[in-house]
């Protein structure tokens, strides 16, 4: 069974939560993507900027891990309610 046929996601995606929730988690992986590259970009940086690159990497790494975990209690919510045992048929 996919998640996709079920009358939850079939809703979500009628009303937008769905485009919501997937936007979410596309921005959480450009958060990480951006934290990667300047890591990377402050290992050439003169000693004296160092520390504001490092500012900047902490910063993003702390706003990508944020992010994906509000994402991530997102999808739990979803995929509890569509397969929570009250329901008997979770289409």
């Amino acid at each position: 069974m996919t998640i996709a046929n079920t009358r939850l996601m079939r809703n979500m995606a009628k009303t937008g939560h769905y485009k919501r929730l997937v936007d979410s988690l596309l921005a959480s992986a450009i958060l990480f993507l951006i934290t990667a590259i300047s890591a990377i970009g402050m290992m050439y940086m003169p000693q004296d900027l160092e520390h504001y690159w490092f500012t900047l990497t902490s910063a993003l790494f702390a706003m990508g891990i944020y992010s994906f975990v509000a994402t991530g209690s997102m999808l739990y919510h979803v995929l509890t309610t569509i397969y929570s045992p009250q329901t008997s048929n979770p289409r």
